[in-house]
């Protein structure tokens, strides 16, 4: 009557496409980015740059990104839910921060003021930047199987 869940699990992973898992990634890499946010600007000297917004944006990309892939109707939605929540979370990240990146960059764009930047915004900025990327491409992707292909798939596997 009731399967097994590790046969239910093996079929749900079966039926998953390319964008599903750069879906994945970008959302684990936005797990990441999230932790080392909060920890890097939970520092005295820069919790006045800390984005409360960015942080709510990230929290919610991370948890749509996760619900929207687990069914077969919304999976299509999960990237775009993504990317739009994350590129949201990097504009409150900027706005947040301008007045650092002013100062630090008053002199110009040296390589001195890059290597001299505080970690938690170089790490940020890059792992914004892969994030949408992974979630742009993934919008492109299929993110499963259709219910044609999965019936043929099945149907090869009873035959053999």
């Amino acid at each position: 009557m009731f399967e097994k869940g590790s046969d239910v699990i093996k079929d749900f992973f079966k039926t998953r496409r390319i964008g599903f898992y750069f879906t994945v990634v970008a959302v684990v890499l936005a797990l990441v980015q999230l932790i080392i946010y909060s920890v890097a600007f939970n520092d005295v000297l820069y919790v006045q740059y800390r984005s409360t917004a960015a942080i709510v944006c990230s929290s919610l990309a991370i948890v749509l990104g996760v619900l929207l892939s687990c069914t077969h109707w919304t999976e299509r939605c999960a990237p775009a839910a993504v990317a739009l929540l994350e590129l949201l979370a990097f504009l409150f990240f900027i706005r947040d921060g301008y007045w650092y990146f002013t100062t630090q960059f008053f002199a110009g764009v040296t390589w001195t003021a890059i290597i001299t930047t505080y970690y938690g915004y170089l790490v940020s900025i890059v792992m914004f930047v892969v994030i949408l990327a992974l979630s742009v491409a993934s919008m492109y992707m299929k993110q499963g199987k259709s219910r044609i292909e999965e019936k043929t798939s099945t149907e090869k596997e009873v035959a053999a």
